[in-house]
């Protein structure tokens, strides 16, 4: 059987090694142990974290995590927080703390993750969105992204749907089959899967569209097919221009 002091080295010895900063911190929020991953993360001297009280150590929302805590017992939901944290560098960075509570007698275990480069990644995906966005709304003719199994609209802008008569949630879902001119749906079908199976690297036709009050416009089509990765379809993009 361990002593309780094995136990205990144990336990220390599982949490060095866990892959994450942690701490764990006494009720009244004084930290009675912390990893070597966390003294890395923080940036901290063991010595200066410690016997320390968790706003001695972290100052930013200490108070508003203080409080949040007083009022988490065992068995609780965890509480999340982001927290903005400069290096001794001089670069910010954006730490997420996840605080749980201990059973008897009390206190909590902190675990702490850098997710700077994720809130950069979100932030570039975010633009690169918007980008997109504005080219995509903003080009002069009509454009629609379909799936190439059932040539359904996932993606419409905003001049193919002024030109068909539908919002973007009306198209969506939508076969192209649903406002094309029935005599030219199975041209458009038999290159659409052709293209699709590898045999066109893309198509165009001259086609009739039917608006959703029911007149007829004649349109120009060009669609090519964007692959994944693997070389697998995965949308086919449509670029539509009215013709007088």
């Amino acid at each position: 059987m361990r002593t309780s002091g094995e136990s205990e080295e144990s336990f220390r010895v599982i949490l060095e090694h866990a892959g994450i900063a942690i701490a764990v911190l006494e009720g009244d929020t004084t930290i009675s142990f912390v990893n070597l991953e966390f003294l890395r993360l923080f940036e901290r001297a063991p010595q200066t974290v410690e016997g320390k009280k968790w706003a001695d150590v972290a100052p930013v929302k200490s108070t508003e995590i203080i409080r949040r805590l007083s009022g988490l017992g065992p068995g609780a939901p965890p509480v999340e927080y982001e927290i903005p944290w400069v290096g001794l560098d001089g670069h910010g960075k954006q730490i997420l703390a996840i605080f749980s509570a201990l059973p008897e007698p009390g206190g909590y275990v902190a675990c702490f993750l850098d997710v700077t480069s994720e809130i950069h990644a979100r932030e570039a995906l975010w633009e690169c969105e918007d980008k997109f966005r504005a080219v995509f709304h903003g080009a002069a003719v009509g454009i629609s992204v379909m799936d190439p199994e059932e040539g359904k609209i996932i993606l419409s802008n905003l001049v193919l749907q002024k030109m068909l008569g539908y919002t973007a949630g009306e198209l969506s879902g939508m076969r192209f089959a649903a406002f094309t001119h029935p005599d030219d749906v199975e041209n458009q079908w038999t290159l659409y899967k052709e293209m699709v199976a590898g045999n066109l690297k893309r198509f165009e036709m001259k086609k009739r569209y039917i608006r959703k009050d029911g007149t007829v416009i004649r349109a120009r089509l060009v669609a090519s097919l964007a692959l994944m990765a693997s070389g697998k379809p995965a949308v086919v993009i449509g670029m539509i221009e009215e013709m007088d």
